[in-house]
């Protein structure tokens, strides 16, 4: 599924934040599921792994967490196993 992280999710996000960043912001808007974001992957809350992180999504959060401008993006992501209908 074709997952947005929009201007609105970057202007919410936290940086350095796993839970509040823009890529989690996006999940939550789109699956109602807290997500965390790790250095290497997105994870459930149980710690089982989403996916994997994309280089683009690395640089995104390097870039974001660093304070730098950044823009939104797309990016596809396997359907949670708990996604609301």
């Amino acid at each position: 599924m074709l997952t947005k992280v929009t201007k609105d999710h970057i202007g919410q996000g936290m940086r350095k934040s796993s839970s509040l960043c823009p890529i989690s912001l996006s999940l939550l808007d789109e699956t109602g599921i807290t997500y965390y974001v790790g250095v290497c992957g997105i994870f459930e809350a149980d710690g089982e792994l989403l996916m994997d992180l994309t280089a683009e999504m690395r640089q995104f959060i390097n870039r974001f967490d660093d304070g730098e401008l950044v823009e939104p993006f797309s990016f596809e992501r396997p359907e949670p196993k708990n996604a609301k209908d």
